[in-house]
């Protein structure tokens, strides 16, 4: 099964990111033990709006984060979101500039990818 294409296909002359928003969501378990209490945990949920549209609607792409204990929300929201926002559109599309590329945009994070990695790993 292929994935749908979005843009244009010429290394992103109408794709890009226009918004990233985060909200912060309740992991609501109900287990715990004498280490760890789900019932206080969140995730970082992220929406990544982009300038395509279909049926007049924006397409958005939602992502989450339930690795570690608790949201990310400061690294997302002081290191990730800025970085990204300020990439050139076309570092962040695959080799046909029709879909974003989640590997090309990790590499516009720079030294971010590296608290990303202790904060995803419990560090």
């Amino acid at each position: 099964m292929s994935r749908p294409q979005f843009g244009s296909g010429s290394r992103g002359a109408d794709l890009r990111i226009v918004e990233i928003r985060d909200i912060v969501a309740p992991m609501r378990g109900t287990i715990r033990n004498a280490y760890i209490d789900f019932s206080k945990m969140t995730a970082s949920v992220v929406a990544v709006v982009t300038s395509v549209e279909r049926r007049g609607r924006r397409i958005i792409g939602y992502g989450f984060n339930s690795n570690g204990r608790y949201a990310a929300s400061g690294i997302l929201r002081d290191r990730v979101m800025p970085r990204i926002m300020a990439a050139d559109p076309r570092d962040l599309l695959d080799e046909a500039g029709s879909n974003l590329d989640r590997r090309r945009s990790v590499a516009e994070l720079g030294p971010a990818r590296r608290a990303l990695r202790r904060r995803s790993s419990g560090g």
